[in-house]
């Protein structure tokens, strides 16, 4: 998962080649430690989950044409969060630590939106048009 969505924008986009650019790799020790943190916290779809929505943020803020759907923001958020049972201290804490997650992923799709922002929007645009992952969280143009 690591790095999932910045190398699939550039593999989209036809600019990965057999190394990466020097910006993504100084970026793999935060990548490593948030799959971990995160899968920890969450498990491994709603981990995905979380980054699509990170991913589907940093896109409306970099590239023209779209547009946060905040009640599939809100779902998902809630749906995360109302798993698992714990007393309400523990549930403060959990919802705590998930948006943090989501910040750090958040900050981390950024700076590597910044590394190449045309091809960045290349991306946006191929994955919007396939309709999975974080275009889940874009209303409909």
């Amino acid at each position: 998962m690591k790095r999932f969505w910045a190398l699939a924008g550039l593999a989209l986009c036809g600019s990965v080649s057999a190394s990466e650019p020097e910006g993504i790799r100084k970026l793999d020790p935060a990548w490593k430690e948030m799959e971990h943190r995160v899968g920890k916290l969450l498990g491994q779809a709603d981990q995905r989950k979380l980054l699509d929505m990170a991913y589907a943020q940093v896109a409306v803020d970099a590239c023209p044409g779209l547009a946060i759907d905040a009640k599939g923001f809100e779902h998902a958020f809630a749906g995360m969060a109302g798993k698992g049972q714990r007393t309400p201290t523990e549930q403060r804490r959990f919802e705590n630590e998930m948006m943090v997650d989501f910040g750090v992923y958040t900050g981390l799709v950024l700076a590597e939106s910044f590394l190449d922002k045309p091809v960045f929007c290349e991306a946006v645009e191929r994955i919007r048009q396939k309709a999975g992952g974080p275009s889940h969280f874009w209303l409909p143009r």
